[in-house]
């Protein structure tokens, strides 16, 4: 684990490293027996948490409409997250077919097609007698 990586691990799970996920919990330790930096970051997210504690105490009720915001937020940022996943690879595999499409179709229009070869063919997609039309050139 970076010290960067435990800064953001004190972000996500506070200055209590027991409250951590067991493989960061184990890092974030390893971390802190070799790493200074790491042992004032602890100390000063455990002082910012020491404050705010002692500071901002919600009541009870407003305690709860957050964790049912936070809880009911979750549920669509889950939903985002599942049709992100299920879609990105349609998506992509739409986008290269149609840029293949694009590539083929602009390569080819390099043919030489003299304005005779382009009047038949028109005269032939728009008109039902061809044996006629073919008889007269």
């Amino acid at each position: 684990m970076t010290l960067d990586e435990f800064e953001n691990s004190l972000d996500k799970w506070g200055s209590n490293l027991a409250a951590w996920p067991e493989p960061a919990r184990l890092e974030g330790t390893s971390l802190l027996s070799e790493s200074e930096a790491a042992r004032r970051e602890l100390a000063h997210a455990q002082n910012i948490d020491d404050l705010l504690a002692a500071t901002h105490r919600a009541p009870a009720s407003v305690r709860q409409e957050i964790v049912d915001r936070v809880a009911a937020n979750d549920v669509w940022q889950r939903l985002a997250e599942w049709f992100a996943n299920t879609l990105w690879k349609p998506a992509l595999a739409a986008a290269c077919t149609l840029a293949l499409g694009f590539a083929v179709g602009f390569s080819s229009s390099a043919v030489d097609v003299t304005d005779n070869d382009l009047a038949e063919a028109s005269t032939l997609t728009f008109f039902d007698g061809y044996q006629e039309i073919d008889d007269a050139l």
